[in-house]
């Protein structure tokens, strides 16, 4: 190791990781509702916030199951947890949260870039399952790209919103709850190749939370006006750029 790889190590060990309290469920607390508002404090001290997740269950929550986060103007929603469009050393937010019927762990972590601190409440749904379906949906929508002998197309960001409201609309109706990640020009995710890749673990799972790993991608090609749209199995392979 060299001597400078070894001083940084020294102040990275001296650096400590953010302090994270969830200010509400209360740890051992029984819920006879389906959804907990979890509230939660971060205190990074000298450093910024580079991250924060939720778990529940060991499983990341994510996309527009944070999509009522509230607290801060800077966060937004991600496939991975929250993040922060400014640099803030201090951060308090409200999510509410679905719970699984019987003993809940609810996890909130947040990291500095060098470490992560956490806490920890667990909280018992004495609810039923419910039995319609949850829905997650990885929204994409390309309106232009870098390279210019593409056309831009003028409503792909549009049409990927439609296909998120239509799902919504059935939400407590025909399926139970209906969560979406949106790509698109006008969403906080931009519809990079790199971000695509990143969120397709939003349905590799559901957020980590679907039981049955079916997933499946609804395509339409570029310039087909018609009815020719295309059903196929999710590949992650097929992602490429």
């Amino acid at each position: 190791m060299r001597v400078a790889d070894t001083a940084t190590a020294i102040q990275n060990t001296a650096i400590q990781p953010p302090q994270v309290a969830i200010l509400s469920p209360a740890d051992g607390g029984v819920s006879g509702a389906g959804t907990v508002v979890l509230r939660v404090h971060v205190n990074a001290g000298t450093q910024f916030i580079k991250s924060v997740r939720i778990l529940v269950n060991g499983q990341v929550v994510g996309g527009d199951e944070l999509r009522d986060a509230s607290g801060s103007k800077s966060i937004t929603s991600s496939s991975a947890g929250l993040r922060l469009a400014t640099n803030e050393s201090q951060l308090e937010f409200r999510v509410p949260i679905s719970l699984q019927p019987g003993e809940n762990r609810i996890e909130a972590l947040a990291g500095n870039g060098y470490s992560e601190g956490r806490a920890l409440a667990r909280v018992t749904y004495t609810g039923t399952v419910s039995t319609k379906p949850n829905v997650y949906i990885l929204a994409v929508g390309v309106s232009a790209y870098d390279d210019s002998s593409i056309p831009s197309l003028k409503y792909s960001s549009r049409d990927a919103q439609g296909v998120v409201n239509a799902f919504k609309a059935q939400e407590g109706r025909r399926y139970g709850r209906v969560n979406a990640l949106s790509l698109a020009k006008e969403s906080p995710l931009a519809p990079t190749a790199e971000n695509i890749r990143d969120s397709l673990s939003f349905l590799e799972g559901g957020g980590g939370r679907v039981k049955r790993p079916y997933r499946a991608f609804y395509l339409r090609p570029r310039g087909e006006r018609r009815a020719g749209a295309v059903l196929f199995p999710a590949a992650r392979r097929g992602v490429s750029g």
